[in-house]
């Protein structure tokens, strides 16, 4: 697939994948798990994404097997890991700017040519995220949501990720359902 823009969706059930496409844009998105794998040219906007409630990436939230990828303002947030990274590569072409990041054992961990999880190499310091992309303005704290069972992932007023987009608005998700009377 090429030039696809995902604007204003909810994926809210399994992970996502997204594999061998270029020019990619998700752009204000709920996504319950993302994988992106052997992708050219992505770019993620103020999105929220989360681990998937069903599947077998339940583990972190996004699954970065690709290294041609942009980040900003979004919250990355994993019951275990926010990030499993792919083989280093050219890391240095990965972007995680202005998001929260967070993982319950670690930011991030990452995947070995099996396909598993390398224990040995979990992130827990948000220096050691650099090994696998440029990083810039990130906050590394648990995200509180107004009410995450109701579906409201707004962000708490005050909480880490409040005010820390690019753009000055709160990481992670804009509110759009508000605009068009569903969340009344």
């Amino acid at each position: 697939s090429k030039d696809i823009t995902l604007k204003q969706v909810i994926f809210n059930d399994h992970v996502s994948r997204v594999v061998g496409s270029k020019d990619i844009t998700f752009e204000n998105c709920l996504l319950r798990g993302l994988e992106i794998d052997n992708c050219e040219n992505v770019k993620i906007t103020h999105c929220t994404i989360l681990t998937p409630k069903k599947g077998t990436s339940r583990n972190a939230a996004l699954w970065l097997l690709s290294n041609d990828v942009e980040i900003f303002d979004t919250i990355i947030y994993g019951s275990e890991y926010g990030i499993v990274f792919g083989p280093a590569g050219k890391s240095r072409s990965r972007k995680i700017f202005y998001s929260l990041v967070y993982g319950e054992e670690g930011l991030a961990a990452p995947r070995k040519i099996d396909g598993k999880i390398d224990e040995k190499k979990i992130v827990k310091k948000k220096v050691k995220l650099k090994k696998y992309s440029r990083t810039k303005g990130n906050v590394h704290a648990p995200p509180q949501f107004v009410d995450l069972r109701e579906g409201n992932f707004r962000l708490v007023r005050g909480t880490p990720g409040t005010k820390a987009a690019e753009d000055g608005k709160d990481c992670g998700i804009i509110d759009f359902l508000k605009a068009t009377g569903e969340n009344d």
